[in-house]
């Protein structure tokens, strides 16, 4: 076992050296979550959209943001994606 064995159990008992190596994988997590988002929105997305303070948005502005395209129902979503009258699911293809 290593020495962050346990240390997500009891947040009140954390040495300082797993609170920095939790804090630093909280980092790179909040900065991979980033870089996606900013990838997968591309230029829909405003550079001042505030995508990592953790805050709720509006439809209209989250709209005017970039953040989502539009607002529907998933009802609507399953319709668009159907081909033959299915929907078929599959993974998105990934590099990286």
């Amino acid at each position: 076992s290593g020495p962050l064995k346990g240390s997500m159990t009891d947040a009140g008992n954390l040495t300082e050296g797993q609170q920095a190596d939790l804090q630093a994988l909280v980092d790179e997590l909040g900065a991979e979550f980033v870089d996606e988002v900013r990838a997968r929105r591309g230029d829909r997305l405003d550079a001042s959209a505030p995508i990592q303070d953790g805050g709720l948005f509006p439809a209209r502005r989250a709209t005017a943001l970039g953040l989502i395209d539009r607002v529907g129902t998933l009802e609507g979503v399953l319709g668009e994606l159907a081909t033959d009258g299915e929907v078929h699911f599959a993974p998105a293809s990934r590099v990286g």
